[in-house]
């Protein structure tokens, strides 16, 4: 009787830490909390935390080289070099790669939201991570999933979510796929090809449960290895699919024939919003003085541990240099700033604001320079204060993208209009207080002051 309850107490054990490994980063409790903006050409060294808050944007030039990037809002990013580090997708956030994608050495790429890649995934070399890491999380692969070419070379995919890809291709190496309960893998091929380990696929949860992959086309094992030694994993066989083939053999995973399509699960909705680095800027612009002197004027919404700006300036809005540092004035609400600058020919300025911390961001450029035919973006409010109905009048017709925030940058609501100069907003449902109205087209982002009264 003691043995079996010994035998039983180490099964327990063993069944409890039956789970992929290693386990997901966590997904971030906040985004912008610290760190650098996200923009173009951003070189994410180690050391370095980068962040993406806003609704939309499309960036190129990506370098991730040992650092961090978190996405908490929606982006596309038309070329990237994933050479090392994290880059972690949050669950509020949609991530769009309009190319292929290389994870090329030392890469960690984590999704809890929704992630596309228009293109391939490629994992090349050592210690190379894809995780679909929520039971929400949806991942697309328009090409195919492929892992290392080359001996001795790993690569590690776990999903606990819903993985559609084009074509799976595992080749040589060591790797390992960690399937979770209530999982999905759908593809039109899968094939693995002259692997050096039996049984590559784990089920990570326990001894109950399924996780499934669906093929359309064919699905090949060779080199005589068993494909995995859980009965949990179910191989789902289109109606017009081939039988499995190859000389390995499915091992324990159970097999399904002419099953229909596997639905995506509804996405749970996020609370978390993005926080903002503890000055929140309101506005930022340019005053000419005189044929010598430009006056900058900015206001911020609130200043929570936040220690100081600097003014940078460039003649040719790519090389900054400071030319003065600015203290914050505090917890108030709104507070306001101005700085004369007499040293003026042709002039670019942009604000960096820094936290007590050290972390710092930098506000958007803006220029004494007015070139032809350029058109002034310019957004007005009427009334303001107001109680129930405002209008928005924007100079340049586009979509737009209106967020209501809080002035601690909670977004309350959101709309998005499309080719019209002026927009009617009923407020009336939004206590009395002071608002923060963020517009975006995507390029170009101002946020204004709303009272509600």
């Amino acid at each position: 009787m003691r043995w079996i309850v010994l035998i039983a107490f180490f099964l327990h054990d063993f069944i409890a830490l039956s789970q992929c490994s290693p386990a997901p980063p966590a997904d971030p409790l906040t985004c912008g909390s610290s760190g650098t903006a996200f923009g173009n050409n951003a070189n994410i060294n180690s050391g370095n935390t980068f962040f993406h808050c806003s609704t939309s944007g499309s960036f190129g030039g990506l370098n991730l080289n040992g650092g961090e990037l978190v996405i908490c809002g929606n982006v596309t990013i038309t070329s990237a070099n994933l050479n090392s580090g994290r880059l972690i997708i949050t669950r509020s956030a949609t991530v769009t790669f309009s190319n292929n994608v290389t994870l090329n050495n030392g890469v960690t790429l984590v999704n809890y939201g929704t992630l596309n890649i228009n293109g391939n995934l490629e994992f090349q070399n050592n210690e190379n991570y894809f995780y679909n890491a929520a039971t929400d999380a949806q991942a697309t692969i328009s090409g195919t999933i492929i892992f290392a070419q080359n001996d001795n070379q790993t690569g590690y995919l776990f999903n606990r979510g819903y993985l559609t890809s084009g074509a799976f291709q595992v080749r040589n190496g060591v790797r390992t796929f960690c399937l979770e309960d209530g999982s999905t893998i759908r593809t039109t091929n899968f094939v693995l090809d002259n692997m050096s380990e039996n049984n590559p696929i784990t089920y990570g949860s326990g001894t109950t449960g399924t996780a499934r992959i669906r093929y359309t086309n064919n699905f090949t094992i060779n080199n005589n290895i068993p494909l995995t030694a859980s009965s949990n994993i179910n191989i789902c066989r289109a109606p017009s699919a081939s039988v499995i083939g190859g000389s390995g053999n499915r091992g324990s995973a159970t097999l399904t024939s002419g099953c229909s399509d596997i639905a995506a699960p509804t996405a749970q909705p996020s609370s978390m919003g993005c926080t903002p680095l503890h000055a929140q800027l309101i506005d930022f612009k340019i005053e000419k003085r005189n044929k010598n002197e430009v006056l900058l004027i900015w206001s911020t919404a609130q200043e929570i541990n936040f220690e100081h700006f600097i003014i940078e300036k460039s003649t040719d809005a790519q090389n900054f240099k400071p030319i003065t540092t600015i203290k914050g004035k505090g917890n108030g609400n709104i507070q306001a700033y101005n700085f004369i600058d007499k040293e003026v020919n042709t002039a670019y300025y942009r604000l960096k604001k820094v936290d007590k911390n050290g972390n710092f961001e930098y506000s958007k450029t803006i220029s004494n320079v007015v070139k032809d035919n350029q058109e002034s973006l310019e957004i007005h409010i009427s009334p303001n204060p107001a109680s129930a109905i405002i209008e928005i009048r924007i100079s340049k017709i586009g979509t737009w993208n209106i967020e209501l925030c809080s002035v601690l940058g909670d977004v309350l609501d959101s709309y998005t209009f499309e080719n019209q100069d002026l927009i009617t907003l009923d407020i009336g449902k939004f206590e009395k207080g002071t608002y923060l109205l963020k517009c975006t087209n995507g390029k170009e982002i101002i946020i204004k002051k709303l009272i509600i009264q």
